[in-house]
């Protein structure tokens, strides 16, 4: 099995969503288990086609340059992630967890 530098891997990934594709990637770490385990379970996702709301899980890249999947929590008017600017991909009124 080839391996691949996982930030070129996610690069692709994002490149494929931008382009109205979906793409599958294999859970990694247990934050969502009991309904995700790692290792054993695969997520399909692509670009929010309409506003992210409370309950939708959301891929995205951490300060740190980390990646992560996460349900929305809370939904506030314009909070945005640090830097970001609507239009971005970003709706205005979700808040990303970090």
């Amino acid at each position: 099995m080839k391996q691949v530098d996982a930030r070129e891997y996610i690069g692709i990934l994002r490149e494929l969503t931008e382009e109205g594709r979906q793409v599958s990637l294999i859970v990694a770490g247990n934050s969502l288990a009991p309904f995700l385990i790692h290792g054993r379970d695969t997520v399909w996702f692509e670009k929010p086609k309409c506003p992210l709301k409370k309950g939708d899980s959301v891929f995205f890249q951490r300060d740190d340059g980390s990646f992560i999947l996460h349900r929305i929590r809370r939904v506030h008017k314009n909070a945005l992630p640090k830097g970001e600017k609507e239009g971005n991909g970003y709706p205005k009124h979700v808040r990303y967890n970090r």
